[in-house]
């Protein structure tokens, strides 16, 4: 993984790529990545705690595109996942602007229905800027949000209809709806990213669900003319957008795959009174 960080450092030190990447933070790609940052929080596991560590999903992560010509594209994870504003260059021939969110799934079929879950956090790898500067639009954020499993199983394009508005997802409509979200990422350095989602796994364990499931998105809010307004493009003429990893990781071996941590403790069976014996 070292020479992953020399082989970048060298490109952004040389080629003068930095508009985006400042001297000091471009200095920082020859510091080694930890591949897994959770260990920190498994080595202060209670003596009756347990942790599971899952990887996400590969068949069910992915992306979906909103293209400026009203047509909704599906996005295995095979090239990343791509959260931000869309231009020109992702397709040969064919100048493509669209709006891209990112969807991430966990199997938790593992942990007891009855668990009582003590801390939850999601870990996912942010890598380079795929073009402009994203953080003119807003910040990264992710919200507990279900899909269904075979979206991603294929790709595929079709018009939007109002049908596809419930997996696509929306942006908060007020100040309350924000508090529905959490902050991913408001810098452009490539790294990990903790998020804890703690209460949204608990939800999930409760109702009896078998994946928990993250959508994330770009954006901004602000209040226009007395009204609150989100919005994830600045309408100009150039995409900013980030690359995160999913389950299926990156060309090149650049796996750094997502992973939900999960701590958690059972209920003390041995205290509790046998059916027979209760008074």
């Amino acid at each position: 993984m070292k020479a992953r960080g020399y082989l970048l450092a060298a490109i952004l030190l040389t080629a003068g790529c930095l508009e985006y990447y400042p001297l000091e933070t471009a200095k920082k790609w020859l510091e080694p990545i930890d591949e897994e940052p959770w260990k920190e929080i498994l080595s202060d596991l209670s003596p009756n705690s347990t942790a599971a560590v899952l990887p996400s999903e590969t068949e069910m992560d992915g992306q979906i595109w909103i293209t400026g010509e009203g047509r909704i594209v599906f996005g295995g994870p095979t090239v990343g996942m791509v959260v931000g504003d869309l231009y020109e260059g992702y397709r040969t021939g064919k100048v493509f602007s669209a709006i891209s969110r990112g969807y991430l799934s966990f199997d938790i079929t593992s942990i007891p229905a009855d668990a009582r879950v003590e801390k939850a956090v999601l870990y996912l790898f942010q890598h380079w800027v795929v073009h402009g500067n994203p953080l003119e639009i807003g910040n990264v954020y992710i919200k507990h949000h279900h899909y269904p499993e075979n979206i991603f199983k294929a790709p595929m394009e079709r018009e939007f209809t109002n049908a596809d508005t419930e997996v696509w997802g929306n942006l908060p409509s007020s100040q309350q709806e924000m508090t529905e979200w959490k902050m991913v990422s408001n810098s452009t350095w490539e790294g990990w990213k903790a998020v804890d989602v703690t209460e949204w796994v608990r939800e999930d364990l409760r109702t009896g669900e078998n994946h928990s499931q993250f959508m994330l998105a770009l954006y901004s809010c602000a209040i226009e003319g007395g009204e609150f307004v989100c919005r994830q493009t600045d309408r100009d003429s150039e995409g900013d957008a980030f690359l995160y990893s999913t389950g299926e990781g990156l060309p090149g071996g650049l796996r750094y795959i997502p992973h939900l941590v999960v701590i958690y403790k059972l209920p003390d069976r041995e205290s509790e009174p046998d059916e027979g014996t209760a008074g």
